[in-house]
C-alpha cells in the first residue's frame, strides 16, 4: 500500500506540473493559459480553485479522486474514487495506467476516460466566484456557454491538491483582409500597399489578401485542426478563381486546401483546409495567407460612397478537447472597399446654354505615357451631356473629337483626379474627390470638387464662335490695325497724286 501511495503522489505531482502548462486556444498576441499553484494547504485542509479577473470563461470542476493529505508532505494517501468518476475499475489499476505518462495530453485523455456520463461536477468557477475543494485529483473543463468571436476553449486542466488560479493571457484569434492600392498613371510604383481601401479604373483586376494566424496551443489539437477562409464580394466585383495562391509563413503551397465556389450560400468563395496537421510546415503562430484578384466590372458597380465592399472571416477548430476536431470558432468580419468615379461633361456656348453636335474622347495617361481610352455615354437631352464612367485617381486628357458647326474646337484639357479614403478603418469611406485642371481661374488650373455620394466630377466645356485671333486688344491685333491703316493711307496718297498729275 505504501508503494501505491508513493506512486500516486508522484503521478499527482506530475499531473499538477502538467496542469500548469495547459493552454487555451487561439488568442492574440499570446494565448497560453496557465494555472498558479501553491502546495501549502489551508488551515481547513482544503484548496481553492479560482479564476483570474482577466478571464471571462467559466469552468466546471469534476472530482476524479480524493484522499488524505499526508501531513507535512505534498502526498496523497488512501486514494478513493471521487463523485464524478466512473469507478468501474480498481483505483490502483487506474493509477498504474498513468505510469510513465509525462505529457499533459496523455494524462488528460486517461482522466477524461474515467469521467462518468452525465457527471454534474462540484460546480462552476469563474471570475469572482472561487471554489474550495478537499485534497484530490480534479478535472477542470472549460464549459463557457458562448465564446466571443475569435476566442476558443481551454484545454482540459488536470490539477491536484494545490491552490489554483486559472490565468489566461488575453487576446483573440485574428484574421485580416486587405486590398492593394496602386496608381497606374504618371508613376512607376511597384510596391504593394496592403490597406483597407483602394480606388481602381473600371475593368481593372484588383488584388486582395486574406490572412489568419494559427493558435499558440496548436500542438494541443491532437485530433486535427480545421480552418476555412470565407469571402463575400459585392456585385461590382468579379472573382477570378484561377488567381488564388496560398502561403504558409510566406512560402507558397499547392496542396492541403481546396477552393470552393458552389453550395456556399451568399458567399463568393471559400478556401478550406480539412486538416492543417497534414501541412508539416504549419506550426503555432504560423500565418496562413491567401491572395487573389477580382475584376471591377459590370453594371452593378457602385460609384463614390459606399463603394464596392469585400468582406471576409475565418472559421477554425476552437476546442482542443473535441474528439471530432470541429470547426466552431469564428473571427469577426473584416471589410475592405474599392472606390471608382465618374466624369460628367456639359457642352455649352459662351452664354452657358446647352450646345449640341459635339463629341468627346477621354484618355487616361499611364506610367509609360501611353493612353487608354475611356468610352462616353450620353446622359442629357439633345446630346449635350457626356458621362465617362470608371475613373481611378490619375491623369486624364479630355479631347473634343467633334465640334458643333460654326464653333471653335477647344484645346485638349489635361487634368488630374485625386481622392482620399480611409486606409485603416472598419468601414472605409471616400473622404475627398477632386479634379485639378478641368477649369481655369485667373489663367491657372483650378480645383473642381467631386460629389462623394455619387463619385461624380462635373464640368462645363464652353465653345465660342468667330475668329480665333486674339480679341482682347492684344499686340497682334494692334499691329494688324496699324499696318492696315498705313496701307489705306498710302493708297489714298497714291490716288491723289495720280489725279494731280492728270490735271
Amino acid at each position: 500500500m505504501k508503494k501505491t501511495i508513493k506512486k500516486l503522489a508522484a503521478l499527482l505531482l506530475a499531473g499538477a506540473l502538467a496542469a500548469t502548462a495547459a493552454l487555451p486556444a487561439m488568442a492574440a498576441p499570446a494565448t497560453s493559459q496557465t494555472i498558479d499553484t501553491n502546495n501549502a494547504a489551508s488551515a481547513e485542509g482544503k484548496y481553492t480553485i479560482s479564476v483570474a479577473d482577466s478571464d471571462t470563461h467559466e469552468y466546471t470542476v469534476y472530482q476524479i479522486l480524493t484522499g488524505t493529505l499526508i501531513a507535512g508532505e505534498s502526498k496523497l494517501g488512501n486514494p478513493a474514487w471521487g463523485q464524478d468518476a466512473k469507478a468501474d475499475s480498481d483505483v490502483n489499476s487506474f493509477i498504474d495506467s498513468l505510469e510513465g505518462k509525462a505529457s499533459n495530453t496523455e494524462i488528460n485523455a486517461i482522466v477524461k476516460a474515467q469521467l462518468k456520463d452525465g457527471a454534474s461536477g462540484l460546480g462552476v468557477v469563474k471570475k469572482g466566484s472561487a471554489m474550495d475543494v478537499v485534497p484530490g485529483y480534479y478535472m477542470i473543463v472549460d464549459t463557457t456557454a458562448k465564446l466571443a468571436e475569435g476566442d476558443a476553449y481551454s484545454l482540459d486542466i488536470v490539477a491536484v491538491f494545490n491552490d489554483i488560479t486559472i490565468t489566461p493571457k488575453k487576446g483573440t484569434t485574428q484574421s485580416d483582409k486587405k486590398v492593394d492600392d496602386k496608381n497606374d498613371s504618371g508613376t512607376t510604383e511597384d510596391a504593394v500597399v496592403w490597406q483597407d481601401s483602394a480606388d481602381y479604373d473600371l475593368g481593372d483586376d484588383v488584388p486582395f489578401r486574406l490572412t489568419a494566424t494559427i493558435a499558440d496551443d496548436y500542438d494541443n489539437y491532437t485530433k486535427g485542426y480545421k480552418l476555412t477562409f470565407h469571402d463575400t464580394e459585392s456585385a461590382g466585383l468579379s472573382f477570378k478563381e484561377d488567381t488564388v495562391e496560398v502561403f504558409v509563413d510566406g512560402t507558397k503551397i499547392d496542396t492541403g486546401y481546396e477552393v470552393i465556389t458552389e453550395d456556399i450560400g451568399n458567399e463568393t468563395f471559400q478556401v478550406k483546409f480539412a486538416n492543417l496537421k497534414d501541412i508539416t510546415s504549419v506550426k503555432a503562430r504560423s500565418v496562413i495567407s491567401v491572395t487573389y484578384q477580382s475584376t471591377l466590372t459590370g453594371a452593378n458597380v457602385v460609384y463614390g460612397n459606399p463603394g464596392n465592399p469585400n468582406t471576409s472571416h475565418v472559421t477554425y477548430s476552437n476546442n482542443p478537447n473535441d474528439e471530432q476536431a470541429g470547426e466552431n470558432g469564428k473571427t469577426p468580419d473584416d471589410t475592405v472597399v474599392v472606390f471608382v468615379y465618374k466624369l460628367d461633361v456639359d457642352k455649352v456656348d459662351k452664354d452657358l446654354k446647352k450646345l449640341t453636335g459635339a463629341e468627346f474622347t477621354l484618355e487616361k495617361v499611364l506610367a509609360d505615357t501611353s493612353k487608354v481610352s475611356i468610352g462616353a455615354v450620353m446622359i442629357g437631352d439633345k446630346e449635350t451631356q457626356f458621362e465617362f464612367a470608371g475613373l481611378d485617381d490619375g491623369t486624364y486628357v479630355l479631347t473634343e473629337s467633334k465640334t458643333p458647326a460654326g464653333y471653335n474646337t477647344i484645346d485638349p484639357i489635361t487634368f488630374t483626379v485625386s481622392a482620399t479614403h480611409d486606409v485603416e478603418a472598419a468601414a472605409p469611406k471616400l473622404l475627398t474627390l477632386t479634379a485639378t485642371g478641368l477649369e481655369k481661374k485667373d489663367g491657372k488650373d483650378a480645383t473642381t470638387n467631386g460629389e462623394l455620394g455619387t463619385g461624380i466630377i462635373k464640368t462645363q466645356v464652353i465653345n465660342t464662335q468667330g475668329s480665333t485671333l486674339p480679341s482682347t486688344g492684344g499686340m497682334g491685333t494692334t499691329i494688324f490695325y496699324v499696318i492696315g491703316g498705313i496701307l489705306v493711307l498710302a493708297a489714298v496718297i497714291v490716288l491723289i497724286s495720280k489725279r494731280r498729275v492728270q490735271q
